[in-house]
Protein backbone atom coordinates (compact mmCIF):
# COMPACT_ATOMS: atom_id res chain seq x y z
CA UNK A 1 0.00 0.00 0.00
CA UNK A 2 1.33 4.01 -1.14
CA UNK A 3 -0.12 5.46 2.14
CA UNK A 4 3.10 3.00 4.46
CA UNK A 5 5.90 3.85 2.53
CA UNK A 6 7.90 6.73 4.08
CA UNK A 7 7.35 9.83 2.80
CA UNK A 8 10.40 11.28 2.75
CA UNK A 9 14.32 10.41 1.87
CA UNK A 10 17.61 10.62 3.49
CA UNK A 11 21.11 11.13 1.98
CA UNK A 12 24.56 10.63 4.57
CA UNK A 13 26.89 11.72 1.62
CA UNK A 14 29.85 10.50 3.02
CA UNK A 15 29.01 11.92 6.01
CA UNK A 16 30.11 9.48 9.20
CA UNK A 17 26.95 8.51 11.24
CA UNK A 18 25.58 5.92 14.16
CA UNK A 19 22.76 3.92 13.11
CA UNK A 20 21.28 5.59 16.65
CA UNK A 21 21.58 9.06 14.83
CA UNK A 22 19.87 8.10 11.92
CA UNK A 23 17.09 6.53 14.00
CA UNK A 24 17.40 9.79 15.87
CA UNK A 25 16.40 11.92 12.34
CA UNK A 26 13.60 9.12 11.49
CA UNK A 27 12.06 10.28 14.81
CA UNK A 28 12.30 13.80 14.04
CA UNK A 29 11.19 13.46 10.18
CA UNK A 30 8.15 11.48 11.51
CA UNK A 31 7.36 14.56 13.90
CA UNK A 32 7.62 17.19 11.51
CA UNK A 33 6.04 14.81 8.63
CA UNK A 34 2.89 15.10 11.34
CA UNK A 35 3.11 19.20 11.07
CA UNK A 36 2.57 19.37 7.10
CA UNK A 37 -0.20 19.06 4.96
CA UNK A 38 -1.35 15.53 3.99
CA UNK A 39 0.97 13.94 0.81
CA UNK A 40 3.75 15.87 1.77
CA UNK A 41 7.35 14.86 0.87
CA UNK A 42 10.78 15.51 2.36
CA UNK A 43 14.14 14.84 0.76
CA UNK A 44 17.10 15.65 3.48
CA UNK A 45 20.32 15.77 2.06
CA UNK A 46 23.72 15.93 4.60
CA UNK A 47 26.87 16.15 3.10
CA UNK A 48 30.42 15.86 4.64
CA UNK A 49 32.47 19.16 3.90
CA UNK A 50 35.79 18.54 6.18
CA UNK A 51 36.18 17.98 9.73
CA UNK A 52 33.31 19.03 12.14
CA UNK A 53 31.80 21.22 8.81
CA UNK A 54 28.71 19.45 7.34
CA UNK A 55 26.40 20.55 4.92
CA UNK A 56 22.67 19.85 4.94
CA UNK A 57 19.96 20.95 2.69
CA UNK A 58 16.39 20.21 3.60
CA UNK A 59 13.52 19.98 0.47
CA UNK A 60 9.44 19.86 1.83
CA UNK A 61 7.15 19.60 -1.11
CA UNK A 62 3.49 19.81 -0.98
CA UNK A 63 0.86 19.77 -3.17
CA UNK A 64 0.85 23.26 -3.55
CA UNK A 65 4.48 24.98 -1.84
CA UNK A 66 8.29 24.10 -1.71
CA UNK A 67 9.74 24.66 1.72
CA UNK A 68 13.68 24.45 1.62
CA UNK A 69 16.78 25.31 4.21
CA UNK A 70 20.12 25.01 3.82
CA UNK A 71 22.61 24.91 6.88
CA UNK A 72 26.20 24.16 7.31
CA UNK A 73 27.09 22.77 11.11
CA UNK A 74 29.52 20.67 13.35
CA UNK A 75 27.56 17.46 13.32
CA UNK A 76 24.76 16.12 11.96
CA UNK A 77 22.52 16.45 14.95
CA UNK A 78 23.04 20.45 15.03
CA UNK A 79 22.67 20.59 11.11
CA UNK A 80 19.59 18.99 11.52
CA UNK A 81 18.18 21.74 14.67
CA UNK A 82 19.34 24.39 12.09
CA UNK A 83 17.42 23.18 9.36
CA UNK A 84 14.19 22.25 10.84
CA UNK A 85 14.07 25.55 12.85
CA UNK A 86 14.27 27.26 8.97
CA UNK A 87 11.71 25.15 8.17
CA UNK A 88 9.43 25.63 11.24
CA UNK A 89 9.28 29.37 10.35
CA UNK A 90 8.42 28.98 7.04
CA UNK A 91 5.38 26.50 8.24
CA UNK A 92 4.57 28.71 10.55
CA UNK A 93 4.30 31.55 8.15
CA UNK A 94 2.70 29.34 5.67
CA UNK A 95 -0.25 28.20 8.31
CA UNK A 96 -0.47 31.84 9.57
CA UNK A 97 -1.26 33.51 5.77
CA UNK A 98 -3.26 30.43 4.66
CA UNK A 99 -5.54 31.13 8.27
CA UNK A 100 -5.46 34.82 7.56
CA UNK A 101 -6.70 34.24 3.85
CA UNK A 102 -9.54 32.57 4.83
CA UNK A 103 -10.87 34.86 7.45
CA UNK A 104 -10.84 37.88 4.99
Amino acid sequence: MDNLKPMYEVDFQKVDHSRTIEYYIFARLERLEDLLPNKSYIKLKFKFMGIRRISGAMEIRTKDRLFSAHAISRDVIDCFDDLEAIIMDQIDTWKRNRIFSYAI
